[in-house]
């Protein structure tokens, strides 16, 4: 019996057992001596556990080490009298303080956060106080927890902390509130002098309860530091060899101690972060969201590249393992979500559960290629398949369905706009992987496995409420910031291309309607498809431009925000009429754009000053735009509503093609706020009255008639844009007029 399919509370239930047992352990054991324990054999659900699922439960809780899955070592005996060291930064012998951050790692549990572990200067508990410290001086604490996870941290110490990341994109001049321990008394002690290193020794891992002592300059410790040194070196480099990048980086240092041996924990000549200075041949590195350590000073795309596969080992009754070994990206837990949906547009009715099956695997198929390494693996994969297929219709509720089908369609979508858009990248067939020093792809792939992630809940019957109403309110975002992350990898993947000349097809957007060949991925009626076409030669270099942008309006969340296409011949007083069809606005109001710090409007006319230049005088193209360069428009300085636009792309089309691409919305999300609602707080409190009973919300509540924050159509911002077009050129023409008269 699979662990995941006992109840919440047998869960629980079997977690606790675990830990009492592991607490118990002062030396190795075997899975024979977990099964034979009072706590756990007393227990008909917990002896049915197959092997496997016991060695992923005891490795979850993150209180073992294990080399082979046969025999385990409990972390709190390994660790337990090792020492490390702690050496004081100037800022802290200042402040007289000790900022914990990543100090006690890995000599602490996982259940303990830094700031709640107990030092013991001469048997006395140092204190703790809060106090509050610039953001940008902090890094240097929190770098071998992955300073990328380090806002979680600060808001799990204080919860105030979280306003700063929620609302603030730029935190770095903010204080944020931290815990740490007070040195005052300590420092008073004459055995300390400055550069004085502290020595701490693990009393209970578990809890987190350390010895503090003072290390004398002449510790007799630095001969030691070459072998030490190597030692640890090898612990990490089978840490790599053995798991890859697939460990957290605290679960990284973790094991690299277990596999170094005992002996690097009785007097080390350096603490970890002091190895990592000195070291060359362990980098601390970005993977993403996330920092790794790893043996290269970077990461290439040979290494963190998800279409690289593996040997077809697998264990044919192990259906993980068979999807792994057969290159299928996807989990059980998406495949799930796919027949769920199905079963939704059913209405729940399946009368062939076979049908059923082959509608969920040519919707998967259009996103990737499914290449068994012989008819074993292959017929293995349909068993598995059938058995979920038809485990998922004896269960499905359509009533209770109703509740998450709308998140998780929106999931779905994502995923397959995702593989397809993977699936695509074979195209740059000549491109080596391993020039590919690409972290964001590594960061697109981590979004795409939290939400599928999010899936497995939602086939149980859905998260708990929270967790979905703050995906739902993040998904917009999260869709848009996996677009943007895509067109820089596919940027940088032509570049590639074209040094080995070899250009792989450009991606091209094709609207509904319009001539275009058959789609490699995905295309759903109405939507918008990204899809491959057969190269073009490449355009002579002085060209026309067009540029495609993204505009969105800050300080909103859920954001508002649009992808849309236009010439570089547009003036800005024109682009700015662009600009008010793109987003819904009414043209009502006074504007201003600011491109590198120089401000462009038509508020100081005639005369030009060096502060700001006139608008109708400056063109798209002489403002020497870059690709995913970002500048602000400003709309209704009452109000103040101000947009952030990225340059997403930037093509060089043919001189002889006339005056560039006609101006077009691509995807957007949301309504645009109503004309003079009062800004940004006005908007909010629009909001909240709009969701308000029709009797609570406030009197003379100005909004446009059937006015809906959500609604959002392509066709209408269409044809508005070609309103706007129309009445630019026709403005344009008359400038000329007036100017050869």
């Amino acid at each position: 019996m699979a662990v995941k399919k006992l109840s919440e509370r047998k869960i629980q239930k079997l977690h606790k057992a675990l830990d009492a047992f592991i607490e118990r352990q002062t030396d190795d054991f075997s899975l024979s001596g977990l099964f034979k324990s009072p706590g756990i054999q007393a227990d008909k659900d917990f002896t049915a556990l197959t092997a496997e699922s016991a060695v992923q439960e005891l490795q979850s809780t993150r209180l073992v080490f294990t080399k082979d899955g046969k025999l385990f070592k409990p972390r709190q005996a390994f660790f337990h009298g090792s020492r490390f060291i702690i050496s004081l930064t100037e800022e802290e012998i200042l402040s007289r303080i000790l900022i914990p951050g990543h100090r006690f790692l890995p000599f602490h549990s996982g259940g303990v956060d830094p700031w709640n572990c107990v030092l013991l200067l001469e048997g006395e508990k140092l204190p703790v106080k809060s106090i509050r410290k610039p953001i940008n001086s902090l890094p240097i604490y929190y770098t071998l927890l992955g300073w990328e996870n380090a806002p979680s941290l600060f808001m799990a110490d204080h919860e105030e902390n979280r306003d700063i990341f929620d609302t603030m994109e730029h935190t770095g001049e903010k204080k944020a509130l931290i815990t740490v321990f007070d040195l005052d008394r300590a420092l008073q002690d004459p055995r300390y002098a400055p550069g004085t290193r502290l020595l701490c020794e693990v009393l209970d891992w578990r809890r987190g309860v350390f010895s503090l002592s003072f290390l004398p300059k002449d510790d007799g410790l630095g001969p030691r530091k070459p072998v030490w040194a190597r030692k640890m070196e090898k612990g990490f480099r089978e840490t790599f060899d053995l798991y890859g990048l697939n460990l957290p980086i605290f679960e990284q240092i973790a094991y690299g101690y277990f596999h170094a041996g005992a002996e690097v924990l009785k007097n080390p000549p350096l603490h970890f972060g002091g190895l990592l200075h000195a070291s060359d041949r362990l980098y601390l590195v970005s993977l993403g969201m996330e920092s790794r350590l790893w043996h290269e000073q970077t990461l290439t795309m040979s290494v963190i590249a998800p279409w690289e596969k593996r040997e077809a080992r697998y264990n044919p009754e192990s259906f993980p393992e068979v999807l792994e070994a057969s290159g299928i990206l996807r989990k059980e837990a998406e495949l799930e979500a796919y027949i769920r949906e199905e079963l939704f547009q059913r209405r729940g009715a399946c009368e062939d559960p076979g049908e059923l099956g082959r509608r969920v695997l040519e919707r998967i198929k259009q996103g990737e290629e499914f290449a068994f390494a012989g008819e074993i693996l292959e017929h293995a994969f349909n068993r598995h398949f059938k058995r979920l297929v038809n485990r998922v219709i004896r269960r499905y509720n359509y009533f209770a369905d109703q509740d998450v089908q709308k998140i998780r369609s929106q999931i779905l979508l994502t995923l397959d706009d995702y593989y397809a858009w993977l699936h695509g990248l074979d195209a740059f067939d000549a491109v080596d992987p391993s020039q590919i020093q690409l972290q964001t792809f590594a960061e697109t792939a981590q979004t795409i496995s939290f939400l599928a992630g999010f899936l497995e809940p939602l086939n149980e019957g859905g998260g708990s409420e929270e967790e979905t109403k703050t995906l739902t309110s993040y998904l917009p975002q999260m869709q848009q910031n996996l677009e943007d992350m895509r067109i820089e990898i596919s940027g940088e993947l032509e570049q590639l291309a074209a040094k080995v000349k070899k250009a792989p097809p450009p991606f091209t957007l094709v609207r509904p309607g319009s001539p275009a060949p058959k789609p490699e991925g995905p295309s759903r009626k109405g939507r918008e498809i990204l899809q491959f076409r057969k190269p073009a030669p490449p355009p002579p270099a002085p060209g026309v431009k067009a540029y495609t942008m993204k505009i969105s309006l800050r300080d909103i969340r859920p954001m508002i925000w649009r992808t849309f296409l236009v010439p570089g011949g547009l003036r800005l007083n024109q682009f700015h009429g662009i600009l008010q069809a793109v987003m819904g606005w009414d043209y009502k109001h006074a504007y201003e754009f600011c491109v590198n710090n120089q401000r462009y409007n038509e508020l100081n006319l005639p005369e030009e000053t060096e502060e700001v230049l006139d608008a109708r005088g400056c063109a798209l193209d002489s403002l020497g735009l870059r690709e995913k360069q970002r500048f602000i428009y400003t709309y209704d300085f009452g109000d103040n509503w101000e947009h952030e636009i990225l340059v997403s792309k930037i093509d060089l089309l043919d001189p002889d093609g006339g005056g560039g691409p006609e101006p077009v919305c691509l995807k957007g999300q949301r309504a645009c706020p109503p004309e003079d609602c009062g800004g940004v707080w006005g908007y909010r409190q629009l909001l909240e009255d709009l969701a308000a009973p029709r009797d609570k919300r406030r009197e003379g509540l100005a909004v446009p008639q059937d006015y809906d924050p959500e609604a959002f159509s392509v066709a209408a911002v269409n044809r508005a844009i070609a309103k706007a077009a129309a009445f630019e050129r026709d403005r344009g023409a008359e400038d000329e007029d007036e100017n050869e008269d």
